[in-house]
């Protein structure tokens, strides 16, 4: 090969090959080999770049680092050397200097592990892959320290990509990803725990590929055409271009009882839920032919107790005439938690609703259905039919539930398979509240499951009906205020009246000057709308709407009204409390106790009136809510709502005095203190700890009057035994006879009251055994929590009856009393509950143990806690469980809780609830509970279903103070 210039004598014979590489790869066909052609700027190169493989880890890191920010800023001229033929200038062209050809060539990027992030190994450019946002779990990536400052700014990120790094989410990479992804499964990298982003990073390949390749397949023109597909719950690599007997399905509609069904006939089926779905079907379809099937294209053959079924007319309907609610909630599902275009919102409610009135219901002992010779036994099944869409479900003696059991069915039919959760929940939660076959809910109790307002509802239940039958269902009940039996013989399927002739009758016997137009227009709106234009009470009219019974419900909103009447309190908040400290300053000023103050400032006593849910709807005037507070002042002793007390603001008063109080107590303890060890007394603690001090005189009422001084809050510490009996009332150190010093000694000593009581805190006790809870004691842990196990623990069966779960209040917060503010609740230390977790799993291990003879910790423990134990790096949080059992074909997976106490609950991490929620057919999961874990005679295991099996949902309840949630702000 010939060479365009000799190497300069500067140049390392290492640095000189990486150039001869570089440029060789970049030299332009077409020039003379032989010829002289010179260079008329620098050749650059980087300081270091010789040694760099030589430098240690943390000096090699921070090299990468440099070169990454010196992407965006270094001058062009850097990286590219533009050489000309030595007579003739237009013979030009561009060549990378050394420093390029190094960032090409040689192994600087720093490239971590995917589950050890912290093994770091060095690759070329063209070898390593960045991402923008967080690393994938299963791929190797540049290291989160010299990745961020490769996107930070577009120059850099530019220049990244003509060397050759490629980035996970740039759409440029999409036919790379989908080639890796699948060496990645079949090499073995992909374990378990990663499976679900893993599948969501391949879809995304692949509709990045569909959306920016007008044409072809990132398979075309390879050696091999590898594809991930899922069969049965497990994923592997396909090569559509070997021939096969089972084809290759590929997800292209959002019909998921079919992609099921392919799943569980153990099919190969390719996943994809995006809009592309469609473009890469037909891609693959004209890439491989019959090899690649479209879902939408497939169906399932079905038997009902081992007959072929066909559809009819011979089933009954699945919504009864007296279950119209039913087709109510199905809309208010799909218009409020659906994802219909709202452009087209009534259409879609309407053909909904239609097909939901069509569809046939079927029970019957074994339901199958499969694709070839693959079949499946299920417990639902949807059947599509023009004329007779039908559900089958197994048959099942609970006819209460009958509705829930076929929700995945009817949702499937409606061709909004995504509703069957809200749906079913909102039904189990509808039973909960006493709803059923027996009592229809009405408009507000779907409204209230649903968690929407009863307008939002009411709006949804029009859009499905005809505008008569929705003026009808107005009109009726005005009726029956009136004339009863008139209004039960218009409440048929039969009657001949028109709307307006209904409009006429009732406008004729109204005291009102309401015209039928106006009264037909007011239906439109709502019965409110119509019963005020008709000045009908509400009283009467709820009185004949009971009469009427089903389908009619009385319009009355009383958690409407409270919920109103909580939101003019909260507004008031501030001079409703003032109007109180007005009425109780005396009793401040004069130090008398303000029990009654404190009792009535939480404001848990100012309910509504219960009365004005019978006669006011939706709201109730703001001079009735007024009266109503007013009249609650005037009980507590208190004038007006709105008297100005000239009081400095709460807030403010409370921060200032509350500083005040913690300041106090800090320095009031350290002179008792003092006090106590000059006289040799015992000591007494008091006043107490500054928060605690702060909240009894929070608790007190003393802080919310007017400014409190040291004497104020002495006072108080008195009179409340909050100071030693017999010490002078004072924090002067003259008056108290102490020397300067004193305070020295008392802060020395209370440090070590605080050291004590730190190392308390991180002390367990197991049986007497006192140990430190850190991870050098956690040997000593093991064997005290087995030397504690008894004999009945060993042979316990841990069954355990758990009752339905309490229904949450659905109260608001702050209503009814104070709460417990969360910075105010005591956790133990880390350490503690750490101990705490290895006893439980300990515990649970040797329990096990009597179950499954044979079984031991090499063989079954993967939480985190053996790598600290046993030291082998055999166990992985991210696993979701911490012991597995296998036992025949069965996999038996445990999660551990403990507690020290009798408390019943306990907190699961995402990895937990993602294995608990993606069980294969062949595993269970198991919550093993272990209460009093510290204490072996009190010691109890508890075996608790899995919390997000369906079956099981009634007896947990959601608590705590959240879920933490990601997000992304998107760029102006």
């Amino acid at each position: 090969m010939g060479n365009y210039f000799t190497l300069p004598r500067a140049l390392t014979a290492g640095a000189g090959n990486l150039w001869r590489r570089a440029t060789g790869r970049a030299r332009p066909e077409g020039r003379r080999p032989q010829t002289t052609y010179l260079s008329r700027s620098p050749l650059y190169r980087l300081a270091g770049q010789d040694d760099h493989a030589r430098f240690p880890g943390p000096a090699r890191m921070a090299y990468a680092r440099l070169i990454a920010h010196g992407l965006a800023t270094w001058p062009h001229e850097t990286l590219t050397v533009t050489v000309r033929r030595y007579n003739d200038g237009t013979d030009a062209f561009d060549l990378p200097t050394p420093a390029a050809a190094f960032l090409s060539e040689a192994e600087w990027l720093p490239v971590t592990a995917p589950r050890d992030r912290s093994n770091v190994t060095y690759r070329k450019a063209r070898e390593a892959w960045s991402d923008r946002g967080d690393a994938l779990p299963f791929a190797a990536v540049i290291a989160s320290r010299v990745r961020s400052l490769i996107h930070a700014r577009p120059a850099a990120e530019a220049r990244a990509a003509r060397l050759g790094i490629r980035t996970w989410d740039d759409p440029a990479t999409a036919a790379d990803r989908v080639l890796l992804l699948a060496q990645l499964l079949e090499t073995g990298q992909v374990p378990d725990t990663v499976v679900p982003p893993f599948r969501n990073a391949y879809e995304d390949a692949w509709t990045d590929f569909v959306r920016h390749r007008s044409a072809g397949t990132p398979l075309d023109r390879q050696g091999r055409a590898p594809l991930v597909v899922t069969r049965g719950t497990t994923i592997e690599v396909i090569d559509l271009a070997v021939a096969a007997t089972d084809p290759v399905f590929v997800q292209d509609t959002d019909e998921r009882q079919r992609l099921r069904m392919l799943e569980q006939c153990e099919l190969p089926v390719l996943r994809l839920r995006r809009p592309e779905a469609s473009a890469v079907a037909d891609r693959l379809v004209a890439a491989f032919g019959a090899r690649v099937h479209r879902i939408s294209g497939v169906h399932p053959a079905v038997t009902v107790d081992g007959i072929p079924f066909t559809s009819s007319d011979a089933p009954p309907l699945l919504v009864q005439p007296d279950q119209d609610w039913f087709a109510d909630l199905v809309a208010a599902v799909i218009d409020l938690r659906g994802r219909s275009v709202r452009a087209s919102r009534t259409d879609v409610l309407r053909r909904a609703n239609t097909m939901l009135r069509r569809i046939r219901v079927v029970e019957a002992d074994r339901i199958e259905a499969g694709f070839g010779g693959a079949t499946i036994e299920a417990r639902h099944l949807a059947v599509p039919d023009d004329a007779h869409p039908t559900v089958l479900l197994l048959r099942s003696p609970d006819r209460q539930r009958l509705l829930e059991r076929a929700t995945a069915a009817v949702g499937e039919l409606l061709g909004h398979p995504s509703l069957d959760e809200s749906l079913r929940l909102a039904l189990i939660e509808l039973a909960r509240n006493g709803y059923g076959p027996d009592q229809s809910p009405s408009p507000a109790a779907i409204a209230e499951v649903l968690g929407e307002p009863v307008a939002r509802v009411e709006e949804v239940r029009a859009a499905i009906r005809r505008p008569d039958e929705v003026t009808l269902e107005v009109l009726v009940p005005l009726i029956a205020t009136l004339d009863p039996a008139r209004a039960h013989d218009l409440d048929g399927d039969d009657t001949t009246v028109t709307p307006g002739e209904i409009a006429a009758w009732l406008c004729d016997r109204s005291d009102a000057t309401a015209t039928p137009d106006a009264l037909l227009q007011a239906a439109t709106e709502g019965l409110d709308a119509a019963r005020r234009l008709l000045g009908i009470e509400l009283r009467p009219l709820n009185a004949a709407i009971r009469a009427l019974g089903a389908p009619y419900h009385p319009l009355t909103d009383p958690e409407g009204i409270a919920q109103q009447f909580r939101a003019f309190v909260a507004e008031r908040t501030g001079p409703i409390l003032d109007a109180l400290r007005a009425a109780f300053l005396a009793d401040f000023r004069a130090g008398r106790p303000l029990d009654r103050y404190v009792a009535q400032r939480t404001l848990a006593t100012l309910g509504p009136d219960p009365e004005w849910a019978l006669d006011y709807f939706p709201t109730v005037p703001a001079a009735r809510m007024i009266e109503r507070v007013n009249a609650w002042l005037a009980a507590s002793g208190a004038g007006d709502l709105g008297v100005d007390a000239g009081l400095e603001p709460l807030d403010r008063l409370r921060i200032g005095n509350r500083t005040a109080a913690l300041s106090w107590a800090a320095e009031a303890a350290r002179v008792v203190r003092a006090y106590e060890t000059q006289r040799g007394l015992t000591p007494s603690g008091l006043p107490g700890e500054p928060t605690a001090v702060a909240d009894a005189a929070n608790g007190a009422g003393i802080l919310d009057f007017e400014p409190v001084d040291a004497d104020r809050l002495l006072a108080w510490a008195a009179d409340t035994k909050l100071w030693p009996a017999g010490m002078p009332h004072s924090t002067d150190l003259g008056t108290l006879g102490l020397p300067a010093d004193a305070l020295d000694l008392a802060r020395k000593q209370q440090r070590e009251i605080r050291d004590r009581r730190e190392l308390e805190r991180r002390t367990v006790q197991i049986d007497g055994v006192r140990l430190v809870a850190d991870e050098t004691n956690y040997a000593g842990i093991a064997a005290a929590v087995r030397a504690s196990i008894t004999p009945e623990f060993r042979a316990a069966n841990g069954r355990t009856s758990l009752e339905a779960a309490a229904r949450p209040s659905r109260r608001a917060p702050g209503w009814g009393g104070p709460g417990t503010t969360a910075a105010r609740q005591s956790r133990p230390p880390e350490a503690k509950l750490a101990a705490i977790g290895l006893a439980g799993e300990i515990a649970a291990l040797e329990w096990l143990k009597e179950r499954y003879p044979g079984l031991n910790e090499l063989q079954c423990w993967h939480s985190g806690y053996r790598n600290q134990l046993l030291g082998d790096d055999g166990g992985d949080d991210t696993l979701g469980y911490d012991i597995l059992v296998e036992q025949g074909r069965r996999r038996l997976m445990f999660e551990v809780k403990a507690s020290d106490s009798d408390a019943s609950e306990f907190l699961l991490t995402p990895a937990e609830i993602t294995r608990a929620r993606g069980l294969k057919r062949n595993e269970r999961y198991t919550i093993l509970f272990i209460t009093n874990v510290l204490q072996g005679a009190e010691r109890r295991i508890h075996l608790l279903p899995n919390p997000f099996d369906p079956a099981h949902s009634g007896v947990y309840r959601p608590i705590g103070d959240g879920v933490r949630y990601r997000f992304t702000i998107a760029s102006p």
